[in-house]
């Protein structure tokens, strides 16, 4: 399952969003601050792009926003998949 599918990342994004409207900013605001197309943050905003780490960053001191509220949000939302060991067939 890729990451833009999982809860928690959809519940980030979703701060991300409740961050930029809070501040009275539209897309095309913010992607003029990070020097980058509208386009860029409606694909991100929707889950269609990822931000990396340090675009992640750059976004939320574009939105004046401390970069460690909506992380932590992220980590306490993400959880391990459980995997389940394969193990041989058992020999006779």
């Amino acid at each position: 399952m890729k990451t833009t599918h999982l809860k928690a990342y959809r519940d980030f994004l979703d701060l991300l969003i409740k961050e930029r409207k809070s501040a009275g900013m539209s897309q095309y605001v913010l992607a003029d601050r990070l020097d980058k197309p509208q386009s860029h943050v409606s694909k991100v905003e929707t889950g269609e792009r990822r931000l990396d780490l340090v675009d992640y960053v750059q976004w939320t001191k574009a939105l004046n926003v401390d970069p460690l509220g909506p992380m932590q949000l992220l980590v306490s939302g993400v959880r391990l998949p459980r995997r389940r060991l394969k193990l041989p067939p058992p020999q006779e």
